[in-house]
């Protein structure tokens, strides 16, 4: 398959439709005005790598508060957790873009995890099923509250998932 060497140019188009009179001439101005201006969609590829340095931000950002001794005790973990899943939820409501969107969605589901930790060690919880319940608390609240597609899909899969060890 072998490609023109001159092959036409969308003003060069529109300029032999408009003396066809087939559109108007200003036709061309505007639909290259406006090819010009929209951005080009970023390759998969690169969405995907932009994912993978969002989450490994993000277990980072865990790593280095956990280094810093705020997660001592039960009480530690419990608001470090809530506080993660809270400042997630306001983060995604401010920022847009792919690198924002997977960082407060691992941000969110470490302090999920976090959360349950905390609970298990305040020695309120002594089995599974506590913990399981506590997931899916956290997840209807978040599903309702959190404007992300993909953590609302996470959020169900981690209400039914838990729903049907508990049966």
């Amino acid at each position: 398959m072998t490609v023109a060497q001159d092959s036409p140019s969308t003003r060069s188009v529109f300029e032999q439709l408009a003396r066809e009179q087939l559109v108007d001439p200003a036709w061309a101005d505007t639909l290259t005005g406006a090819l010009a201006g929209e951005p080009a969609p970023t390759p998969w590829f690169v969405r995907g790598m932009v994912g993978a340095g969002a989450w490994l931000a993000a277990i980072l950002l865990v790593v280095f508060v956990a280094g810093l001794g705020f997660m001592t005790g039960a009480a530690g973990f419990i608001f470090l957790g809530l506080a993660s899943m809270g400042g997630a939820c306001a983060a995604r409501y401010r920022f847009d873009g792919d690198f924002a969107t997977q960082l407060v969605l691992a941000i969110s589901l470490a302090g999920q995890g976090l959360f349950v930790v905390g609970l298990f060690q305040t020695g309120g919880f002594d089995d599974f099923e506590a913990a399981l319940w506590s997931l899916i608390v956290i997840n209807a609240v978040l599903g309702a509250v959190f404007p992300d597609k993909t953590h609302r899909f996470l959020s169900v899969a981690l209400i039914v998932g838990p729903l049907t060890l508990l049966l």
